[in-house]
């Protein structure tokens, strides 16, 4: 089985699963089960987005889709 979650808050990697593996770039997410190749994060400031599993954007292309990110967030 393959799954992945985070927390939002106070909490850190504490809570991590066994087995779990920390997302590079995002505090208190993590994944079990995926392979490394197939989990990318990028972040600015409070702003981040992960993507798990297959994707076809490059790092280039997630660095920019940020600002989406940013825009749903209403702006945080």
């Amino acid at each position: 089985m393959r799954w992945s979650a985070g927390w939002y808050g106070g909490t850190g990697h504490d809570r991590m699963p066994a087995g779990g593996r920390a997302v590079s770039g995002l505090d208190r997410t993590w994944t079990v089960g995926w392979l490394a190749a197939r989990v990318r994060a990028v972040g600015q400031g409070p702003v981040a987005l992960a993507v798990i599993g297959e994707c076809g954007a490059g790092d280039d292309q997630l660095e920019r889709a940020l600002s989406a990110v940013r825009a749903k967030g209403g702006g945080r």
